[in-house]
């Protein structure tokens, strides 16, 4: 394919060459920039192969390192999926069968005892709260009776010079 280039171009260099746009053109000559270093988009056909064997198998015991830690990882993931499948399966499971009556509904008699103690407690603290706002609207009433009483004395007391002491 180089050579088929090559016919349309003077040297392969030609054919290889990176071609920039006007705007990349702009970005290479910003002030503060090495003019010598243009930017390259990366190869269209993946990671670019590198010509030292040495560093290429760095690259594949590193991908292999890093394939076994992903590996691991996605195996864990399943594993607890499979899980709480199998535990939602057998849970929805029981709950059809207790609902059709083929078998009795699963009872903790210490979890029974336990909730009907709560459950009598929920009703003292109901009872308690309501009582604490009946004795609130009482207050409230006897403490506007009092308001009344007062100013009702205190006008009887300017009209009547016998009253005021």
């Amino acid at each position: 394919m180089l050579a088929e280039k090559s016919d349309t171009f003077d040297t392969v260099e030609q054919a290889t060459e990176v071609s920039t746009t006007p705007k990349e053109e702009k970005i290479r000559d910003l002030p503060g920039q090495n003019p010598s270093v243009t930017r390259q988009s990366p190869p269209l056909n993946g990671p670019r192969r590198t010509s030292n064997p040495v560093q290429g198998i760095l690259d594949l015991a590193t991908n292999s390192q890093e394939l076994q830690q992903l590996t691991t990882a996605t195996a864990a993931k399943i594993d607890s999926l499979k899980k709480w499948t199998l535990t939602t399966y057998k849970n929805t499971k029981h709950l059809y069968l207790e609902h059709m009556g083929k078998i009795d509904k699963t009872s903790d008699l210490d979890l029974n005892a336990r909730i009907a103690e709560l459950q009598e407690l929920r009703k003292c603290y109901r009872e308690l709260l309501s009582n604490a706002r009946n004795f609130t609207n009482y207050m409230v009433l006897a403490n506007n009776m009092q308001k009344g009483m007062a100013s009702a004395l205190c006008e009887l007391a300017t009209k009547e010079t016998a009253i005021s002491v």
